[in-house]
């Protein structure tokens, strides 16, 4: 994937975003088949010294992994521990995540919600 040879971290969030997008509407085994080709250069920009860039990585292999589960774990080992951990804990609040997003907010959030 050509895209982590750019310095440009605004670019590269937008591409990587972009990746996201198309990771989180692929079926398990079409994820699975394409991850050789784009795994080299998420854990490239995993390096960037760019936090946003950093974020959006982690960001994708959080889809990448709600796609396909504990499958992705094999692909991971040039990760560093921090950055599994890191990884693991996006997941963990992804995952914990999902059936409180579907909850009402109570009437103080909603207010500030509204408060311009």
């Amino acid at each position: 994937v050509p895209f982590v040879h750019s310095q440009d971290g605004a670019a590269l969030c937008l591409c990587i975003r972009s990746v996201t997008k198309l990771v989180a509407g692929m079926s398990p085994e079409a994820l699975l088949a394409q991850l050789g080709a784009v795994l080299p250069g998420l854990l490239e920009a995993f390096k960037s010294p760019h936090p946003d860039v950093r974020k959006a990585v982690v960001f994708c292999l959080v889809e990448a992994y709600c796609v396909i589960g504990e499958r992705l774990r094999p692909f991971l080992t040039e990760l560093s521990s921090s950055q599994l951990k890191l990884v693991a804990i996006y997941i963990a609040r992804r995952t914990s995540a999902a059936p409180a997003a579907a909850a009402p907010l109570d009437g103080a959030a909603a207010r500030s919600l509204t408060v311009a």
